[in-house]
């Protein structure tokens, strides 16, 4: 008897935060499902240069067709499309992981023939874009 009653109530909490997770991004704003199919870029690379705002909207990386899936609203939908404009180009550039120091620090101990213009900090301080 006790057995049941713990069931159902493992049953409610569960179906409540089964509930809440699907429904509760729906009250606020619309959002829509959107595919990133990326052509130049590494799907995982492409994730970690977006800001982290952005990254909280659970981007689903799919490696296999190098593509990043979000639900976003449309002013989110836009800022992403630029980002696949700027990051997703043939031959425009790479990703470079730092080891031993940080962005920042980088770009401060730059020599004058490098323009800054060209290069990217990212998110995360270990990773840069460098523009060709």
């Amino acid at each position: 008897m006790e057995s049941k009653k713990v069931r159902k109530v493992i049953v409610v909490i569960v179906s409540l935060v089964l509930a809440r997770g699907i429904f509760c991004d729906e009250g606020r704003e619309e959002l829509e499902s959107v595919k990133y199919k990326l052509t130049y870029i590494k799907a995982r690379d492409f994730v970690n240069s977006l800001p982290e705002r952005i990254r909280k909207r659970k981007l689903q990386v799919v490696e296999e067709s190098n593509s990043v899936f979000v639900r976003c609203s449309k002013e989110e939908k836009e800022e992403l499309l630029e980002y696949v404009k700027l990051l997703d180009e043939g031959n425009r550039g790479e990703v470079i992981r730092l080891k031993y120091m940080d962005s920042d620090e980088l770009v401060k101990y730059l020599p004058p023939s490098v323009k800054r213009e060209e290069i990217i900090v990212t998110w995360n301080p270990n990773i840069i874009l460098v523009l060709d």
